[in-house]
């Protein structure tokens, strides 16, 4: 049982630390947003480069309406995030994989509220995905906090522990 116990231990560090180096791997990375020509906010389009001017921080949230987990994760983010003060300069952008607004819409309001104003950016054919090959997929699917260079400063969701809120705040300059 000892050395069950042990295996055990020791294998849950190196997943851990496996983890650990993963993301450290991926910070500060690129990340490509060259498909992002128009921004869908409420009911009517922005250009990305004019959102740009106006965030310095972005959070992107990859989401993909065939994953019936993506809806409750577009629902954590807008409840968490409503209730986090994020300032002028950052705001949420979810990319959503499919090219179908008001399908994915309708089902996210079967388990739970709809909040209407959020930044959305439709991506049917894996454009996103593509031009950003050298970031894993499971460190795109945690969401990435973003800089005014595109440059990852943080991986996973800020409100999941108070440690990555601090760091998000302390990123965002809100120490």
């Amino acid at each position: 049982k000892y050395i069950l116990l042990c295996l055990i231990v020791f294998l849950q560090s190196c997943n851990m630390s496996s983890y650990k180096n993963e993301i450290n791997d991926n910070l500060d990375k690129e990340v490509e947003l060259k498909s992002f020509n128009k921004i869908n906010y409420q009911d009517s389009t922005i250009s990305f480069s004019k959102l740009r001017k106006k965030y310095n921080y972005l959070s992107l949230v990859y989401l993909d309406e065939e994953c019936s987990i993506c809806y409750h994760k577009f629902i954590e983010w807008q409840e968490k995030m409503d209730t986090v003060a994020q300032g002028d300069s950052y705001a949420i952008i979810y990319v959503l994989r499919g090219s179908n607004k008001s399908d994915f819409i309708s089902k996210v309001k079967l388990i739970g509220k709809d909040h209407s104003d959020y930044y959305m950016v439709y991506d049917p054919t894996y454009d996103f995905i593509s031009d950003n090959k050298n970031i894993p997929l499971n460190i795109i699917n945690k969401s990435l906090l973003i800089d005014s260079n595109n440059r990852i400063r943080l991986i996973g969701a800020p409100f999941l522990t108070s440690d990555m809120m601090k760091l998000f705040y302390k990123i965002l300059g809100n120490s």
